[in-house]
């Protein structure tokens, strides 16, 4: 099985178990965003993670539960201190790098409003691709392929759980017919 089949089997895990079509969306677009990433085809790939991070942050931000301004400002500051890292060595890739981290930093904002499992995989997303990001910078180091891709599986399976544990928990409160469970 290929890194790209990982979030296919993934969406469709989620959908057995009635999840909202932005969360399917959003790991479809992330399955092709990896096979682009497989074919060393760097912009298509972050256009499709974008496109997922898009779909997560409209799925997070809908159904939040609460809002925790002290996490995004922590996040916005730790993703500014990341960008200040990786500008000198992005070159020509400043620009979609910018904009991609937005996104990224937006989901895991967005996840830690939601729950705290999704908030875990949230965070999780965002330390792999600043992996991935200090390897385009011309940071690389020996362990980071791996790390990558267990922060990224690790990251996309608690967004995707947090989202199927809360929908089964809806569920599980509204008996037939419509009323409210006690």
């Amino acid at each position: 099985m290929t890194k790209a089949a990982l979030m296919p089997a993934l969406a469709a895990w989620c959908r057995s178990h009635s999840c909202p079509r932005l969360l399917v969306a959003a790991l479809l677009m992330s399955g092709a965003g990896d096979s682009f990433m497989e074919h060393k085809r760097l912009l298509p790939g972050m256009a499709m993670y974008g496109g997922a991070h898009g779909c997560y942050v409209t799925l997070f931000v809908r159904d939040r539960t609460r809002f925790k301004w002290p996490a995004a400002a922590a996040y916005g500051a730790a993703g500014a201190c990341i960008m200040r890292f990786l500008w000198p060595g992005l070159g020509p890739l400043r620009p979609p790098v910018a904009g991609y981290a937005s996104l990224l930093t937006a989901t895991a904002i967005s996840a830690g409003w939601y729950d705290r499992r999704s908030a875990l995989g949230g965070a999780l997303f965002l330390v792999s691709d600043t992996l991935i990001g200090t390897q385009l910078a011309g940071h690389d180091f020996p362990t980071r392929a791996a790390l990558v891709g267990l922060t990224y599986t690790t990251g996309q399976y608690n967004l995707a759980a947090g989202v199927v544990t809360r929908a089964g928990k809806l569920r599980r409160q509204i008996r037939p017919g419509g009323a409210a469970g006690t």
